[in-house]
């Protein structure tokens, strides 16, 4: 499942703790949010869902930050290998977050054109790692050598965001980017 969600649905599903990540975590049920059912979507606008999201830097964050520019609004990708999909591709240089940022860069709206593209995904993330994967436990050391054996034109791409005990803490890595509008969520693959 593939959806645009906003920030609350993800702290919410977090602090629920059952591992779904929209408002309908009480059920147990994941729900996709409708674009066309937001006020932006009927009215004919970018049907994008705004995300609330911040938090203090880290050497992680800083280093992100330094690559998709420190104030630009950005949209973010996070779950698995339907988004972090180089390693799947003929052509690993040109996996979904490059070839997002070069539509959004084509868009004739000057906001949406401005937004820098990020990828927090990493390969087998599952429901029940989003909040923190323990290499021991899922690993994704096959993924991270072959980021570095790929010549990725930026250097946000060569690596993933780990934190200095070895650990992905994707939620938290988002409430490290500055400026976030959008976060594209994959998770549950095939």
């Amino acid at each position: 499942m593939t959806t645009l969600i906003n920030a609350m649905d993800v702290a919410f599903a977090v602090a629920g703790g059952c591992g779904v990540t929209t408002s309908a975590v009480t059920h147990g049920i994941p729900q996709r949010r409708q674009l066309h059912s937001s006020p932006a979507g009927r009215a004919g606008r970018a049907a994008w869902l705004p995300l609330l999201a911040g938090g203090a830097a880290t050497a992680a964050a800083s280093k992100r930050r330094a690559v998709t520019g420190l104030r630009a609004s950005k949209v973010v990708l996070m779950g698995d290998s339907v988004l972090d999909n180089f390693f799947w591709l003929q052509t690993p240089t040109r996996h979904l977050r490059v070839q997002l940022q070069e539509q959004l860069a084509k868009s004739r709206n000057a906001k949406v054109k401005q937004l820098q593209c990020v990828n927090l995904a990493v390969d087998q993330m599952t429901t029940f790692d989003f909040v923190e994967r323990k290499p021991q436990e899922n690993p994704w050391e096959t993924y991270a050598k072959a980021r570095k054996l790929v010549a990725f034109e930026d250097d946000e791409d060569k690596e993933y965001v780990v934190d200095s005990d070895g650990v992905i803490r994707s939620v938290e890595n988002l409430r490290r980017l500055e400026d976030v509008k959008w976060v594209v969520l994959s998770l549950g693959g095939n």
